[in-house]
């Protein structure tokens, strides 16, 4: 089994340090090699908890025809 690129207490510590210097988590990305905390733009973004937005196209477009 793998080792996880971080522990849940450095997850919580990076993330408490983020949120004391203003700072609102959007992203979590965690993969075997790494752990990626992606934050919201100061002036405006979504945190990870924010309801689904709908798309604003009329949906894919149709496969093309060879």
């Amino acid at each position: 089994m793998n080792r996880p690129a971080v522990s849940q207490a450095e997850m919580t510590r990076a993330i408490k340090v983020a949120a004391a210097a203003g700072l609102r988590l959007r992203e979590c990305i965690v993969t075997p090699g790494q752990v990626r905390l992606i934050f919201a733009d100061p002036g405006g973004g979504e945190p990870v908890d924010a309801a689904a937005q709908p798309g604003k196209t009329s949906g894919p477009r149709p496969w093309p025809k060879t």
